[in-house]
């Protein structure tokens, strides 16, 4: 019996370390387990694209969420397309309510779309449908509702040199706004307004899952897939630069003060001109 003892002793002190060891910040996933998730894509999970032909970028951050058994990245990245639209676009080992997508539903989504602006409100304040004023707005347009606001519209072009942003020059005798620079004026004028609300930044997640971190300047290099089925990757493996090793320390750790980046930030619209291009 005594025997017997000892060994129950020991088997509980060999429990409580266990329980010791769960209970440190330490997670079940990590920094390893995020940039796989990061690099193995798909047609229809991919990050995201800072020069997609059919978006006109006008801003973007990351928000990061993470508990001890759960982690997420959603990138946030606003512009002008279809109207004024966000994108969304998700990472992490918890994601829920992902669209189904590709032939028969073969692929899950990471991504979900908002409109900000819609395409009739465009509509409302273009100069009109010819191609000297196609996507050009009225001198006598005064506001635009963006979600339920209504803003006031700027036309004075010089305000958006100030800003970098340039108005369009071809087409345009009169120069007028184009919806892209407006689109672009409005968000920095009032960013909060065209960011994503918790809803919003919560559609791919749990709901209880801890909000971490927000980063709204960080380097960024471009790594995607083909949508032909050969997932064959182009670009800059995530893992290559620190940005991404630096998130998964901070979602492996739950330690923001990781966040020490030292290359230059740009994931500004004005480094990749080459968005909307088509």
């Amino acid at each position: 019996m005594r025997t017997l003892g000892v060994l129950i002793l020991f088997w509980l002190g060999l429990a409580g370390c266990k329980t010791q060891a769960r209970d440190t910040s330490l997670s079940v996933y990590t920094k390893e387990d995020i940039l796989n998730d990061l690099e193995h894509l798909q047609p229809y999970k991919q990050l995201p694209d800072f020069e997609h032909p059919y978006l006109y970028t006008a801003g973007s951050r990351i928000t990061l969420f993470a508990d001890s058994t759960r982690w997420a990245i959603v990138f946030e990245k606003v512009g002008y397309g279809e109207g004024a639209e966000l994108e969304l676009t998700f990472f992490g080992n918890c994601l829920v309510n992902q669209p189904k997508q590709g032939l028969n539903g073969q692929y899950l989504g990471n991504c979900s779309y908002f409109q900000l602006i819609t395409p009739n409100e465009l509509a409302n304040i273009e100069a009109g449908r010819e191609p000297e004023s196609f996507e050009l707005v009225s001198r006598d347009a005064k506001q635009l509702k963006v979600r339920d606001t209504y803003l006031p519209i700027e036309h004075d072009v010089q305000k958006y040199k100030q800003k970098k942003i340039n108005v369009q020059d071809f087409d345009n005798p009169a120069r007028l706004i184009d919806f892209t620079a407006l689109v672009r004026y409005l968000f920095e004028e009032n960013s909060e307004l065209f960011r994503a609300t918790e809803v919003e930044l919560r559609s791919l997640l749990p709901n209880n899952l801890p909000k971490l971190f927000v980063i709204n300047k960080w380097h960024h290099k471009s790594y995607y897939v083909f949508p032909d089925g050969s997932n064959k990757p182009y670009g800059v493996k995530p893992r290559d630069y620190e940005t991404y090793p630096m998130i998964g320390d901070i979602l492996e750790t739950k330690d923001t003060t990781k966040w020490k980046p030292t290359l230059k930030p740009n994931n500004d619209w004005r480094y990749w001109p080459k968005a909307g291009g088509m």
